[in-house]
């Protein structure tokens, strides 16, 4: 009876230990696999992807723990390519624009200080020409910062209920004689209702001279421009049309990147420092807007952007809402 019991006891005990020995065996095998795939990480083989061979619940979730890591971890090793990528194209690209303007410069400067048959108003002239392209320099150097500090939420801006409707007429007025100047007939349409939104006056009027600007300088051959604004629920839009050349299929996707200028031609339609929108971008983001573009070139381009509605109505004679005058724009 006892040997019986003993034998029993034998075989369960080398039952158990042959689970516990099978499970550490497994168990190995995980924890290597495991650190094989974060020494593959470690070498930078971003490529590789981690399937564990063992079938246990617990090491498939273990394993997929460390496939999302993976994942991750090439996520950003993607996102470090673009953004390098995207650093390369932003010095290439700002070289060339300040070489023109500088290289400029530099010209005029020589002539006037070396060339001593220049007339009084041949120096006046050059002078002129070589203040114009250094301010050029300056302005897209205070871009670049303004950038920066936008992207970094270094500037703050004062939300408050702003009555849109006439804010945007003012502006168009402040346009107007650019537009008959240019041969440009403009159409604004608002709605009769009034129109409130939370935003910055400021802002908003930088947003609209920097949109304003663009379809006039590229779209003017389109002799159109239109302003339009769309009131929904939560949300007012804003766009602006133009019927001028539009942007191309391949250029459209990367139309708001930093110093993006178009291909390798330099896209004559959005030749220029490439922060303008980028900048207009940001902006309408701090206030918690949406800018969009949409173009079917020779026929319309639309840039649209939203600003959250305010339904409250506005006192237009109480100091707080006020706004600043349009003519005091910056560019």
């Amino acid at each position: 009876m006892m040997s019986g019991i003993l034998v029993i006891g034998t075989i369960v005990l080398l039952w158990i230990g042959l689970y516990f020995a099978f499970r550490y065996v497994r168990l190995k095998r995980a924890m290597e696999e495991m650190t094989d795939a974060l020494s593959m990480l470690n070498e930078n083989h971003p490529e590789w992807k981690f399937r564990s061979r063992l079938s246990d619940r617990v090491f498939q979730h273990h394993g997929a723990a460390v496939q999302r890591l993976v994942e991750q971890y090439k996520s950003v090793i993607r996102r470090e390519a673009d953004t390098e990528q995207l650093h390369r194209r932003m010095i290439a690209n700002m070289a060339h624009d300040l070489q023109t303007p500088l290289t400029a410069t530099i010209g005029y400067i020589e002539a006037v200080m070396t060339d001593t048959a220049l007339q009084e108003e041949e120096r006046l002239e050059y002078l002129s020409v070589a203040m114009t392209k250094s301010r050029q320099i300056q302005n897209m150097f205070q871009q670049f910062f303004e950038l920066t500090k936008l992207e970094s939420d270094d500037m703050t801006f004062s939300l408050q209920p702003v009555d849109l409707n006439p804010l945007l007429e003012e502006i168009i007025v402040f346009f107007r004689k650019q537009l008959r100047a240019e041969g440009i007939q403009e159409t604004i349409q608002v709605p009769e209702m009034e129109v409130s939104v939370w935003g910055d006056s400021r802002v908003i009027e930088r947003i609209m001279f920097n949109l304003l600007s663009n379809a006039i300088r590229y779209g003017k051959s389109g002799g159109t421009l239109e302003v339009k604004v769309s009131v929904e629920e939560l949300y007012v839009w804003v766009s602006v049309m133009d019927r001028g050349p539009g942007i191309s299929p391949n250029d459209l996707p990367y139309i708001f990147d930093r110093l993006y200028t178009g291909e390798a031609s330099r896209n004559t339609k959005w030749r220029g420092s490439g922060l303008g929108l980028t900048i207009t971008k940001q902006l309408i983001r701090q206030m918690k807007g949406e800018l969009t573009v949409r173009s079917i070139p020779h026929e319309r381009t639309i840039f649209a952007f939203s600003m959250q509605r305010c339904v409250h109505s506005i006192n237009r004679n109480d100091p707080k809402y006020s706004r600043s005058s349009v003519s005091g724009l910056d560019p």
